[in-house]
């Protein structure tokens, strides 16, 4: 007889029966998820950056709605990073020995991320796609395209977020159930791969085609040309799509999105719809320096924010060509708004105008004569010459006569001489 000798799994053997079935080591997951939250912490903070800059800007013209939306997506992006740095740190003093201890923990953590990813996905999907229709010209047969895989996708992300969570503690008795579930939360991840691709990529080359053919952009405003890329980057989403590419280029290899190389890609993914979306809304602000940059330069100056509450927009004042390069406080022709929020009026005010000119009048004899005030008569410096030698006029109006009563003088402008 021969003896058959089986071998029984113990506790100790579950972290190397783990990191075989993941096709991974730790030394190489530890690596690639410390890279991932590197590029994560960059991206915040260029989302708190903006963040700063949109509130800035934005406060009090945009919808209470979208205000709300933006500081709440902040916030779950500081999370998200937070949620990141505490995989890093369980990686490093467990993956090695105690790898079962966390094996679910990562499991879930990525299923949140997943799940985030898919949220600002749609949000930011759903603001590319009003763009679309607006710079279509609101033809509507281009938005149910778009929603409707901007659905399919949500659907594919929450089935594979369920099935994530139904993945019990590793244990002896359930280490055997992996090889049974772990196929079916990458097969609905692949499928919410391939769908988010196509529909962010089609988003992404009608975006590019309507860029380039609209003149109200910020990227056809825009003189620089690493200013223009940086443009065209964010405004056709373009980031995420190509991380999207690599994700799915890489979707064939042996190993598991949460453990090798793709690892990287899910940790910055979320934030980069997040980022996309962000920079776009703040670029509204980049276009109107740049047209104010434009009527500046025509000699038309901006007067007004307009961004006080209830706003009716920039108000603009026109100055004579070089006036503003005077020392003076001059204050040129302005401009103000009725329902500015910067000014408080006392019943209707009409704008103070300053007018100066020379006015040369001219009276009949009759009129003078019958004047009864005192009128200064002309002089004649030649005879007037010899009498009053030590009194020469060095007076420029010589040849005008000035009256304290004069007749109404008309103008080509409706202004009135002052009296």
């Amino acid at each position: 007889m021969s003896n058959i000798t089986t071998h029984v799994l113990t506790v100790e053997d579950l972290t190397p029966q783990l990191w075989a079935m993941m096709k991974a080591t730790p030394e190489d997951t530890i690596w690639y998820s410390l890279i991932g939250t590197l590029l994560q912490a960059m991206l915040v903070t260029s989302v708190l950056g903006m963040t700063i800059k949109y509130f800035t800007y934005f406060t009090n013209r945009d919808s209470p709605f979208l205000l709300w939306g933006i500081g709440i997506g902040t916030t779950i992006q500081i999370g998200e990073l937070a949620l990141t740095c505490a995989e890093d740190y369980r990686l490093v003093y467990c993956g090695e020995d105690h790898f079962q201890n966390i094996f679910r923990f990562l499991v879930i953590s990525d299923m949140v991320r997943l799940l985030t990813a898919a949220i600002f996905n749609s949000a930011a999907g759903g603001y590319y796609t009003w763009r679309v229709w607006m710079m279509c010209g609101r033809k509507i047969y281009m938005v149910p395209p778009f929603a409707i895989g901007g659905m399919v996708q949500m659907m594919m992300t929450v089935m594979a977020v369920v099935h994530g969570c139904k993945l019990p503690e590793v244990s002896v008795e359930t280490i055997k159930e992996l090889p049974k579930l772990m196929p079916q939360i990458l097969k609905f991840f692949k499928i919410w791969g391939a769908v988010t691709l196509v529909v962010d990529g089609a988003l992404c080359v009608v975006m590019t085609v309507l860029l380039f053919k609209t003149q109200d952009s910020l990227f056809s405003k825009e003189t620089k040309v690493f200013r223009k890329l940086i443009s065209l980057v964010y405004e056709t989403m373009l980031p995420p799509v190509v991380c999207l590419l690599i994700l799915e280029a890489a979707s064939g290899s042996k190993g598991t999105p949460l453990t090798d190389m793709r690892r990287i890609i899910t940790c910055i993914l979320p934030v980069l719809y997040y980022h996309s979306a962000l920079h776009t809304l703040c670029g509204r602000q980049d276009l109107r320096d740049l047209l104010e940059d434009k009527l500046a330069s025509g000699g038309i100056h901006a007067i007004s924010a307009g961004s006080g509450k209830g706003s009716g927009g920039r108000v603009y004042a026109a100055y004579p060509p070089g006036l503003r390069s005077m020392n003076h406080e001059e204050a040129g022709i302005e401009l103000q708004s009725p329902i500015s929020s910067g000014s408080t009026r006392k019943g209707p005010q009409m704008p103070m105008v300053k007018v100066e000119q020379t006015t040369i009048v001219s009276r009949s004899d009759e009129y003078i004569l019958s004047t009864p005030e005192p009128v200064s008569m002309p002089i004649d410096m030649r005879n007037s010459g010899n009498e009053n030698d030590n009194d020469g006029i060095d007076s420029d109006d010589e040849k005008s006569v000035i009256t304290h009563k004069s007749a109404p003088v008309h103008h080509a402008s409706s202004t009135a001489l002052p009296r």
